[in-house]
């Protein structure tokens, strides 16, 4: 992929880490002022690669982080105000406010809606002219463009029934207050190649001047980044300190200067709090006075103004640079991505997380590349997040389900029952909820029983009857639910599968998303000896059938209605085939695993977690197609989490590696199979992935609903 590719290449990378310790004769410390380039450091391990006299700290540029708990109450207050739709992006979902948050507010019956654009709430806000619908704006001036033009074309069309909940911040004034603070120790910045796509870095230059530290505009792949080190470094060794533009392919000194008219236009700077740093001066975005009619404190009252009380979260010293996260005495203790003290362990751009993540510091369990939104424990309602197959969907698993139906069968963990009855057979169930019911490349019908032909595969059955529960919505289409059921029985037939029995049931409309398909599927065991995560053992090694993720950003693309260039179709499939062929030619299959929910990532950890064992996968061997690996960067989403319906991770001796590779390779499912790693001794359930460019991180589960991050 042009602009992508060519900054990911690990001779590049070695070059210029080797030249970066060339140059360092002294200890220096350097402030990465976005969240974008955070995430990029710990998920390609950069700064594993740099000289141990080079510090990196994760400064204040995650506007999840920045964001002042007192407005998070007033979205909260607003999104609890009948008759309103309140529209955020899915970062602001899980963080946390004085008692709640909005991921909360929306399962107790809150209208609290996930956007991918500004013009998107605009929209709500046309096709519901009885609502009102508000905004959540916040972020850095990246953001400010597209949310000045929301309120612009507002104004241009009456929508008097949209308004915005302005948190807008600026850089400079943050990175000033930050040389000014006493005991200041940073010497150098990478700013954010992204803001200054639209600012410019002009106002960048009077702060080297003064403050006498170099600044380089750099951008988000891995050398960017090395390069930024690596001439932030060349000018503190020379005693230099000067504005410079590594990020050159998109930044321009004067910036993008369309952007800037519709901010000044529609916005004025104003006073900000920053969560963790305090009140700063002029470093904010407020809507003007001839926009004020569309500000939703005019309308719902202002956000107080009270200084922070810090307690015992020390995120605001993280943020500052201070400390690092794993200094905070509640540092994976009292403070978790499942249970936060502060923001900054709430995002993957905040500092905390990424750093809790890829270090695998907490001794209780291995963290990794945690998307955000974190689940937060002790919530008593259910949340999205408690569906999405990650540690969620494992927690309530375990705390609820398991205690209560505890047997034998359970304790296995894996994705049916093998019982004994007159020899022995498999046994699974599974519900379909998805939306739309159609989607390219395959559709609900399809999907129930190709998923649950496929979990009897994992257990080494050979599927042979199914069961199909309906609950259908009142007022669905019969041509509709013709579709589904033609769609069903086609798939049905292909894999030599019947469903022999069922149940229909409907609901009001307004109570189901059209239909929703339950299965149950029982299959003759084929395999010679059990297939489950116990049986994996140190040494065996991990195939993966074939390219990830196609499915879920199928489904995400049809059900957002994101225009894509290109026509991404779900994997969904029959996977029974290359696995009985696996068995039937006698290879030492120990496990295998369907990478639905939770992808990839999940898999591995749920294994490696039953089987007492670590896990090693090597990025550069996972095959994700471009087009879908473009989304998943646009997205901020990593494709090990992206779901699947049709790819299988097969875990098998070391002997039978390239044999099992030949017998895969001959079924159109699994024809370009490929070995990604192996299971060894070490922490049970620590998956690590070597990077692209040669470092490390941690992989775990999905913390929680998977949704885009704002920048």
């Amino acid at each position: 992929m042009k602009y992508r590719d060519e900054y990911r290449t690990p001779e590049a990378a070695r070059a210029y880490a080797e030249a970066i310790t060339r140059i360092t004769t002294r200890p220096w410390t350097l402030m990465e002022v976005c969240g974008g380039q955070t995430n990029a450091i710990v998920r390609f391990g950069i700064d594993q690669l740099l000289p141990e006299e080079i510090t990196l700290i994760h400064g204040p540029g995650c506007p999840v982080c920045v964001t002042p708990i007192d407005y998070i109450d007033k979205a909260l207050e607003i999104a609890a105000t009948p008759g309103v739709v309140l529209c955020t992006f899915g970062d602001m979902l899980r963080v946390p406010g004085t008692q709640s948050d909005l991921a909360a507010a929306r399962a107790r019956g809150a209208d609290v809606r996930v956007v991918y654009s500004p013009l998107e709430a605009l929209a709500v806000a046309r096709e519901h002219p009885d609502c009102e619908v508000v905004f959540f704006a916040v972020g850095f001036e990246t953001t400010a463009p597209a949310n000045a033009m929301a309120v612009y074309q507002a104004e241009r069309e009456g929508l008097v029934n949209f308004s915005v909940l302005v948190s807008q911040v600026l850089v400079p004034p943050a990175i000033r207050a930050l040389l000014e603070r006493p005991g200041n120790r940073i010497q150098g910045f990478l700013a954010a190649g992204h803001v200054c796509t639209v600012t410019g870095y002009g106002e960048y230059e009077p702060i080297a001047d003064q403050y006498r530290v170099p600044i380089v505009v750099t951008g988000f792949e891995p050398l960017d980044i090395l390069e930024g080190v690596y001439r932030c470094i060349s000018q503190l060794e020379q005693g230099e300190h000067r504005v410079e533009n590594q990020y050159s392919r998109a930044v321009r000194r004067p910036g993008n200067q369309l952007a800037q008219q519709v901010m000044e236009t529609v916005f004025q700077v104003v006073p900000r709090q920053w969560r963790g740093m305090g009140g700063i001066p002029e470093s904010g975005l407020g809507l003007s006075p001839e926009y004020r009619t569309f500000d939703a404190e005019a309308r719902f009252g202002e956000v107080s103004d009270r200084e922070e009380v810090v307690g015992e979260c020390a995120s605001g010293a993280v943020l500052r640079g201070e400390i690092r996260p794993d200094q905070c005495p509640a540092f994976g203790t009292r403070c978790t991505p499942e249970q936060p003290l502060g923001v900054t362990m709430v995002s993957e751009e905040g500092p905390a997380l990424p750093i809790t993540v890829i270090a695998g510091t907490l001794e209780a369990r291995p963290m990794s590349d945690i998307h955000c939104p974190v689940t937060v424990d002790g919530q008593d309602v259910v949340t999205m997040a408690h569906g999405g197959g990650g540690r969620a969907t494992a927690r309530l698993l375990d705390s609820l389900f398991r205690p209560a139906f505890d047997n034998p069968w359970l304790e296995r963990q894996h994705d049916g029952a093998v019982l004994d009855m007159a020899g022995a057979m498999a046994f699974t169930t599974d519900s379909y909820v998805v939306r739309p019911l159609f989607f390219p490349g395959s559709d609900i019908g399809a999907m129930a029983v190709h998923g649950t032909v496929n979990d009897l595969a994992m257990c080494g059955a050979e599927p042979q009857y199914l069961s199909a529960g309906f609950i259908l919505e009142e007022g669905l289409p019969l041509t509709t639910l013709r579709q589904v059921i033609d769609s069903m029985a086609s798939a049905a037939r292909k894999a030599g599968v019947r469903i022999v029995t069922g149940d229909l049931k409907v609901v009001e409309r307004g109570k189901a998303d059209g239909l929703y398909i339950n299965t149950a599927g029982v299959g003759r065991i084929v395999a010679a000896d059990p297939v489950e995560p116990g049986q994996v053992r140190s040494g065996d090694r991990v195939l993966l059938s074939g390219d990830i993720g196609r499915h879920g950003i199928a489904v995400m693309a049809a059900r957002e209605k994101l225009d894509l260039e290109s026509a991404i179709e779900s994997d969904c499939a029959s996977i029974a085939s290359p696995v009985l062929a696996l068995l039937h030619e006698g290879i030492a299959v120990r496990c295998l695993r369907d990478l639905t929910r939770g992808g990839l990532a999940s898999g591995l950890v749920e294994v490696a977690e039953t089987a007492g064992l670590a896990a090693r996968i090597q990025e550069a061997d996972i095959p994700v197609r471009e087009d879908v690996s473009a989304v998943c960067e646009l997205l901020g989403l990593d494709p090990l989490h992206v779901a699947n319906e049709g790819r299988f991770m097969a875990v098998v001796a070391p002997e039978d590696v390239d044999r099992a590779l030949a017998i895969l390779r001959c079924h159109r499912v699994s024809k370009a199979a490929v070995e990604i790693g192996r299971f060894q001794e070490g922490r049970a359930g620590q998956v690590t992935a070597e990077s692209l460019i040669g470092g490390t991180r941690i992989v775990d589960r999905l913390s929680g609903e998977q949704l885009p991050r704002i920048c």
